[in-house]
């Protein structure tokens, strides 16, 4: 019995070790091979191609990777896109298990979620019959057919997966339209400017929630002049929700604060009634929010230079004088932000120009 007990003992003791042993056997998800497997998958493939047929230069797909926990688990992101001359682009986001490198897992754009690659692939296919099935053939589908003057889409980005008809059929509009849209340089910014609001105005009768605004802002990496038009439309017919959406990407200007107040003065003016000529409403004024967002946005302006200083020069050009050097993380006065070479005031009352990108907002 001694003997036997002792046997069942040491094969414990074997098995614990054993097991114990090929634990410490496995293997980890390098970054080589956390791209090797994103670069392997079928979609990843189909969008290379398509980056290839860009240019007789034969770019190539691009590929940003860093690393984020996902509910505790160690996961490399890996964002893939097209780095072109003036902005990179995302097309899609991958997840790889950093203990496992077959586990992928998607950012889903529609629905706001990440989900593992099998399911997303599910919610492609269901996209593509439907939009296979859509009437409306995908080179025919144009942003106005998705918003209109007037159009009344109250629902969300995060709603596209609901039931209803109205919107699984947007949803379909919504994917043709992104096939054949795939780069900030095919929108116009007429087409942009109906993601704009204009309440204020008795006459308006359309209205398209600002999650599409935002949507498209964070899909695609327009340009800062198309920033800066977006939110002179959306300050001039005061779509608020637009103004703070488009507001992470913007620096305000004195000469918009003042501008501000010269409209709340014109509202305040109308004490309640509206305004027959303009249509103007005071009821459903936002100049009052307005005024306050930008003025406490302008406020939190600062200097950022990777050389610890900019220089504030007397024109617009970089082979002018230098009126002052401003520390990086030094608050700076914005008076005009007109063009690329801001007009500012340092605290020490020079005014001069810097150029934009030396400029950023808390």
């Amino acid at each position: 019995m001694y003997f036997k007990n002792k046997f069942v003992f040491f094969l414990l003791i074997l098995l614990f070790y054993s097991c114990d042993g090929q634990k410490s056997k496995i293997k980890k998800c390098s970054i080589d091979e956390a791209m090797n497997t994103v670069n392997a998958l079928p979609e990843v493939k189909k969008q290379s191609k398509y980056v290839d047929s860009l240019s007789s230069d034969k770019k190539h797909l691009s590929f940003m990777i860093d690393t984020l926990n996902i509910k505790k688990q160690s996961y490399y992101r890996v964002k893939t896109g097209y780095d072109g001359p003036a902005h990179w682009e995302t097309y899609t986001i991958f997840y790889v298990d950093k203990n496992n490198c077959s586990k992928v897992l998607v950012d889903d754009v529609v629905s706001g979620e990440i989900i593992p690659v099998e399911k997303w692939r599910t919610l492609n296919k269901k996209t593509t019959k439907m939009s296979s099935e859509n009437t409306t053939a995908t080179k025919d589908i144009t942003f106005s057919d998705l918003f209109d003057e007037g159009s009344n889409i109250k629902f969300t980005p995060a709603d596209l997966n609901k039931k209803e008809p109205e919107i699984q059929a947007f949803k379909s509009k919504l994917s043709n339209f992104e096939l054949s849209k795939p780069r900030a340089e095919d929108f116009s910014i007429d087409d942009l400017s109906l993601l704009i609001n204009n309440e204020t105005f008795s006459n308006n009768e359309r209205f398209i929630n600002s999650a599409w605004l935002e949507y498209f802002i964070n899909k695609y990496s327009f340009k800062q002049n198309v920033i800066d038009k977006l939110m002179n439309t959306a300050l001039d017919q005061e779509d608020f929700s637009a103004v703070k959406i488009l507001g992470k990407h913007y620096i305000f200007s004195q000469k918009q604060i003042d501008q501000a107040k010269t409209k709340k003065n014109y509202k305040d003016a109308l004490h309640g009634k509206l305004d027959t000529e303009e249509y103007y409403d005071p009821a459903f004024s936002k100049i009052d929010d307005i005024l306050t967002f930008i003025t406490n946005s302008h406020s939190k302006n600062y200097i950022q230079d990777e050389d610890g200083y900019t220089n504030v020069r007397k024109d617009k050009m970089a082979t002018s004088a230098v009126l002052q050097k401003v520390n990086s993380g030094e608050h700076i006065n914005v008076v005009d932000n007109s063009g690329d070479w801001y007009l500012v005031k340092t605290k020490e009352g020079k005014e001069g120009y810097v150029y934009r990108t030396r400029i950023q907002s808390i």
